[in-house]
């Protein structure tokens, strides 16, 4: 006789046991679903915080810089502020002159012309001739070799309370008589006082007429440059006087050449250039 019971135990255990690990395979199917989608959820949060990361950084970057950028703002405000006060208060210590340039017919003596000429050769006792003043207008032919002269005297009034200082800077063609050749003259003038310096100019009537060569109006101006300082050289003025004298003229070969018995008062002023230079602030 056959145990039927005996015999469908292993069956039902081989079932029982084959259900189990499906279910088993199940449950971790499912955890390991719940780990895989909560890995990827890691990986996107993971992945926000870094983006969010760099965006903080680059706002801190672009703030770090606008405080860069107005510090520096400030810095250079305080220092522009800091400057004009400086320059205010040397401002009070530069001396004001009032520099003026009338023709002088002092060298050599004369009346109210001011340009003077003389022959450029030798007479036979080896003398030049005298200068004499040019009264009227002349037409010289190129053969005739003369030689002009023009005078002016510099006045630089001190109308302030300050000692000024006044140097020569340079000048077109002339020179400065009273003075050693090749140097620039300066003077010191006390306060409402008023100092002066001869600038002379001659001219040759071969220079003039020069072959190949067009008349420059500059060659007959009268231009100076010069610096008007205080006595502890902390400002510093540039001035100029520039004027065309007029005197010379040319037509073909003939060198025209007219007398001037005035000096107008807007050419014979010196206007200052603009620039005040503060010496000491900006070595």
């Amino acid at each position: 006789m056959v145990d039927v019971w005996a015999e469908g135990v292993p069956n039902w255990i081989m079932a029982g046991s084959t259900l189990f690990t499906a279910g088993v395979a199940s449950v971790a199917a499912f955890f390991a679903y719940r780990a895989a989608n909560w890995t990827k959820k890691q990986a996107e949060a993971s992945q926000d915080q870094v983006e969010n990361a760099r965006k903080a950084l680059e706002v801190a970057h672009q703030d770090a810089e606008v405080a860069k950028a107005t510090s520096e703002s400030q810095r250079a405000e305080a220092d522009r502020s800091h400057r004009l006060l400086v320059q205010a208060q040397l401002d009070a210590l530069a001396p004001v002159v009032l520099a003026k340039a009338s023709p002088t017919d002092q060298t050599p003596p004369g009346r109210h012309f001011f340009l003077w000429m003389r022959r450029d050769t030798r007479s036979s006792g080896g003398n030049l001739g005298a200068w004499k003043a040019v009264t009227e207008k002349l037409e010289l032919p190129r053969e005739e070799k003369y030689r002009f002269k023009f005078s002016v005297h510099l006045a630089f009034e001190n109308v302030s309370d300050a000692v000024a200082r006044v140097d020569i800077l340079d000048t077109t063609g002339g020179k400065f008589p009273d003075f050693r050749e090749g140097t620039m003259p300066f003077t010191v003038v006390p306060p409402h006082e008023e100092r002066g310096i001869v600038w002379t100019r001659e001219w040759s009537s071969d220079g003039l007429l020069r072959e190949g060569v067009p008349f420059d109006p500059m060659n007959e101006s009268f231009h100076i440059r010069f610096e008007v300082r205080d006595q502890g050289l902390n400002v510093c003025d540039t001035y100029e006087f520039l004027t065309r004298l007029g005197f010379f003229s040319r037509d073909g070969s003939r060198l025209i050449v007219k007398p001037r018995r005035t000096f107008p008062n807007d050419e014979g002023v010196a206007t200052p250039v603009p620039g005040r230079r503060y010496e000491r602030l900006d070595d």
